[in-house]
């Protein structure tokens, strides 16, 4: 008896693999079919979204009018509570408004005091309605003075200072960016079908694994539609991550579970297999190798194929189907139908005068095999 041998010859659509397992007079190596096809793929350049962490609450804060920033009292990263004053801002004009309406009221006050003298009812009526406006414009230029303050409107975060003390700024003109991280926000796309709000989901924020919430699903934008060939139904969750702790912060990478790592390709769902250590796996011949290649399932396409992503090119073929299971790593080569005949020997007599007969040899014909 023989050692055991394996060897693999593929065709154009079918590969036949012949075993050796015990050589016979009668039967050769027995051939087994493989189905294959070969891998459309798309790369996963293309399916890139930047997303990333925003505070719950975040405002932009702002400069209210010209002037000249005065002092600056906080930095990024810096906590503060409502009302702390972030930057102050100064002025001239502020105070030469103030000025103006305090010499208004005191001419309004001096009018309506020689009106009330004379006993003119109606310069009296002038006159305080003259009171009562200098009197407004003093508050509000009183209210002005206060917005030269520019304060925390929640207690959170600095996110960032975009001034310095001394610098010129203009009404509108950026100051310091302000948020709220105790919680933190992210949309992000999902599969509408095995997305419900108020659900929870894995998302991985840069080297963490955190629980998110749905808090809302949108429909896909405009910019997004090519996720759609990633499942027939694509949508955008608005997700809530809780960060008491302060582990996380404003701007950090998230990478959505759609989102494919690797080139992406659609497979029956009937060639998704599951690896002994509960890895989603599918096989591939790759230059006549047979692979066994890790994959990340996405949106499910109809009832029979699912899109998945893995290290995959596109000279891959996917196997459909093997009469015989073969291992990660077997080698196939094209067959030819001859390796499915079985030699058989006959003795004839040469006709040559004077020729002693000479064994011959010949080859049953061909049983069908797969090749070329």
């Amino acid at each position: 008896m023989k050692r055991s041998t394996l060897i693999l010859f593929c065709g154009v659509i079918t590969a036949a693999l012949f075993v050796e397992a015990q050589e016979t007079a009668s039967t050769g190596p027995q051939p087994v079919i493989i189905q294959r096809r070969a891998l459309q793929v798309s790369t996963a350049d293309r399916y890139q979204v930047a997303l990333q962490l925003l505070p719950i609450r975040g405002v932009i804060l702002t400069a209210p009018f010209d002037g000249v920033v005065q002092r600056v009292s906080t930095k990024a990263g810096a906590r503060a509570e409502a009302q702390f004053e972030l930057a102050r801002i100064d002025s001239d004009r502020l105070k030469l408004v103030r000025e103006r309406a305090i010499a208004a009221l005191n001419l309004a006050e001096a009018n309506l005091r020689q009106a009330t003298i004379a006993k003119n009812e109606d310069a009296i009526a002038i006159a305080q309605a003259e009171v009562k406006l200098a009197d407004a414009e003093i508050k509000l230029a009183d209210y002005d003075d206060k917005q030269t303050s520019i304060r925390a409107p929640y207690g959170g975060t600095v996110l960032d200072v975009f001034v310095q003390p001394g610098q010129r700024v203009k009404n509108g003109d950026r100051i310091a960016s302000f948020g709220d991280l105790s919680e933190l926000r992210c949309r992000i796309p999902v599969e509408r079908s095995n997305t419900t709000v108020g659900s929870s989901l894995m998302l991985s924020v840069e080297d963490q694994t955190v629980t998110a919430r749905v808090d809302s699903i949108v429909a896909l934008t405009t910019e997004l539609q090519h996720l759609r060939e990633l499942s027939i139904s694509v949508a955008l969750a608005d997700v809530v991550i809780d960060n008491p702790s302060g582990s996380l912060g404003d701007g950090q990478s998230v990478f959505a579970p759609l989102l494919p790592k690797g080139p992406v390709t659609r497979v029956p769902l009937d060639v998704v297999l599951t690896s002994p250590e509960g890895e989603r796996t599918i096989q591939i011949l790759r230059d006549h190798i047979v692979r066994d290649i890790p994959v990340t399932l996405h949106g499910q396409d109809g009832k029979t194929d699912v899109f998945v992503s893995g290290p995959l090119t596109e000279h891959d073929e996917l196997i459909l189907s093997m009469s015989v299971k073969l291992a990660d790593g077997t080698a196939v080569r094209p067959s030819s139908a001859d390796r499915f005949s079985t030699p058989t020997t006959t003795t004839a007599e040469s006709t040559k005068a004077g020729g002693t007969g000479q064994p011959t040899t010949k080859k049953k014909p061909s049983t069908g095999a797969a090749g070329f």
